[in-house]
C-alpha cells in the first residue's frame, strides 16, 4: 500500500513538474511579447527623474509640460507649431483642435501635420492643442482651462483606444513603460453625472508600487489596470500554471486571441468599468460647453490600423456602440474610417500609416486634412469665418 502511494505521488509530482515547466516556458514567451508582467522600461517621454517630473508636470492635466511651451514643438500658447501661420499673436485661430496623438499628428513634422495642411486649405490658423497619450478626459479638461482659445470652431479628436485611457489614472499601466503618466480621469457618480478624480498625488515609492516595481502592489482607487487586477497583466511566479491561467484574463491577451483591437471590449454596454458611458458623457459635456460659449463643436473619430483591419474582417466598427450612443444624443461626428478605406481601395492599410508608431504618415495626414476640410468648410461658410 505504501509502495502504491509512493508510486502515485511520484507520478503526480512528475506530471506537476511537466505542467509547471510548460507553464513557465509559455510564460517566458508571453513576457517577451509584453503579455505577462515584465519590469517596465523607461519611456522616451519620461523626464529625468520623478522629482523633476513633480516639479514640471501640469497640475491639472499631467502633460504636456508647460515649460516646453515656446520651444521647438509647442508655441507660446501651447499649440503645436503651425508653419503656415507661425505667430499665434498675429493670427487669430479659426479652428482649434483637442485630442491625442492622432489629433496632434505624431510621427510627421510640423509642415506635414494635418493641422498645418488644414490651415493652408482654410487660409486661417488651426491651433492644435492635441497631445500624445491624452485621453478624452484630458482633452476635455485642456479645453476647459484654455481660456485664451477663442476659435469659433472647436474640434475634439477621438481615437477608439482613448476609451482605455479614460479608465486609468496612470497611462504607464497601459504601456508598461516608466513615463510618469499620472493623469486625471472622470467617473460617473450616484447622480449619473461626471465627477473629476484629479491626478493622484503619489510619492516615488508609491508610484513604483503602482507599477509593480516594489511590493506590496498598490491598488489605487478608481484605477482599473494595476498589476494583478481583475483584467490586468499578471506576474510570472510560482505556481507558474496558476499564473499562466490567470494571465488568460489579461484583456490584451484575450484581444489577440480573439483577433480584435485591445480596446474593443470596453465598448460593451454592460462592461463593469463603464467605459462606454463615461466616454459618451465626456463627449456630450464637451459639446454642451462649447455650445454654451456660442461656438461650434465638432467631433472627429480617427480609426487606427487595428480598427480598420477589424472592420475589414468583420464589417463592424469596434466603437460601433459609441457611435450609436452619440446618434441617440444627436451629436454629429465625422467617422474617418470609411473614408480611409475608400481612399485606399485595394491598397494595404499600412500605406497611410507609419511603420513604427502606427500613426498617419505624410500621405495619411494629407488625406485626413482633406476630409476634415470638406467637413468644416460648410460650418466656416455658415459662420462667415
Amino acid at each position: 500500500m505504501l509502495k502504491l502511494i509512493g508510486y502515485s505521488l511520484f507520478w503526480l509530482g512528475f506530471i506537476f513538474l511537466i505542467i509547471e515547466s510548460l507553464a513557465y516556458g509559455t510564460g517566458l514567451i508571453l513576457q517577451r511579447k509584453r503579455l505577462m508582467y515584465k519590469e517596465p522600461t523607461v519611456s522616451s517621454r519620461a523626464v529625468q527623474s520623478y522629482d523633476k517630473y513633480l516639479s514640471k508636470k501640469d497640475p491639472v492635466l499631467g502633460w504636456p509640460y508647460p515649460f516646453r511651451f515656446g520651444g521647438e514643438v509647442f508655441d507660446s500658447t501651447g499649440s503645436r507649431r503651425i508653419p503656415a501661420f507661425e505667430d499665434p499673436n498675429q493670427h487669430q485661430s479659426c479652428v482649434s483642435l483637442y485630442g491625442d496623438s492622432f489629433t496632434f499628428g505624431s510621427e510627421v513634422d510640423n509642415k506635414h501635420a494635418w493641422s498645418n495642411v488644414l490651415s493652408q486649405r482654410l487660409s486661417c490658423r488651426v491651433a492644435n492643442f492635441g497631445s500624445g497619450g491624452h485621453g478624452t478626459d484630458q482633452a476635455y479638461l485642456r479645453f476647459q482651462h484654455n481660456h485664451e482659445d477663442k476659435s469659433n470652431i472647436v474640434v475634439l479628436g477621438y481615437t477608439p483606444l482613448d476609451i482605455k485611457r479614460n479608465l486609468t489614472r496612470n497611462l504607464d499601466l497601459l504601456s508598461m513603460k516608466i513615463g510618469y503618466g499620472l493623469k486625471p480621469r472622470f467617473i460617473i457618480n450616484a447622480q449619473k453625472n461626471l465627477e473629476l478624480v484629479p491626478i493622484p498625488q503619489l510619492s516615488e515609492k508609491a508610484y513604483r508600487r503602482l507599477m509593480g516595481l516594489d511590493s506590496p502592489q498598490l491598488e489605487l482607487a478608481h484605477e482599473n489596470f494595476y498589476r494583478g487586477g481583475p483584467i490586468s497583466i499578471t506576474k510570472l511566479q510560482f505556481p507558474y500554471s496558476y499564473a499562466f491561467l490567470k494571465s488568460m484574463n489579461y484583456f490584451t491577451l484575450r484581444a489577440k486571441l480573439a483577433r480584435r483591437p485591445s480596446h474593443a471590449e470596453f465598448y460593451a454596454k454592460d462592461h463593469p468599468f463603464q467605459g462606454l458611458e463615461i466616454t459618451a458623457l465626456i463627449i456630450e459635456s464637451f459639446f454642451n460647453e462649447v455650445k454654451q460659449q456660442g461656438r461650434q463643436p465638432v467631433l472627429i473619430i480617427f480609426a487606427g490600423m487595428a480598427d480598420l483591419k477589424f472592420y475589414q474582417n468583420t464589417h463592424h466598427w469596434s466603437y460601433q456602440n459609441l457611435m450609436e450612443a452619440l446618434d441617440a444624443s444627436n451629436i454629429l461626428y465625422l467617422n474617418v474610417g470609411p473614408h480611409l478605406l475608400k481612399y485606399l481601395g485595394q491598397r494595404k492599410i499600412g500605406k497611410i500609416f507609419s511603420r513604427t508608431g502606427g500613426h498617419h504618415n505624410e500621405e495619411g495626414n494629407q488625406v485626413v486634412a482633406e476630409l476634415v476640410h470638406a467637413h468644416l468648410k460648410p460650418l466656416l461658410n455658415k459662420t462667415g469665418k
